[in-house]
């Protein structure tokens, strides 16, 4: 999570610099990954209504 929030620290405050921009495999992996432990820290009836919550209709 540090590594991913420190890519979005550069993207967004250094965007002329060297290695900003673009998000790199890197950074995609990251996300990936903290999404994963996301999800495992939460129980499984939690997940299975995140598939069913109207709200989610709503934010599109």
């Amino acid at each position: 999570a540090t590594r991913l929030a420190r890519a979005a620290d550069r993207a967004a405050f250094a965007p002329g610099s060297t290695g900003a921009g673009a998000p790199t495999t890197e950074d995609r992996r990251a996300v990936r990954e903290v999404r994963r432990a996301v999800r495992r820290s939460v129980p499984w009836w939690r997940r299975a209504w995140w598939y069913l919550d109207p709200r989610v209709l709503r934010r599109r």
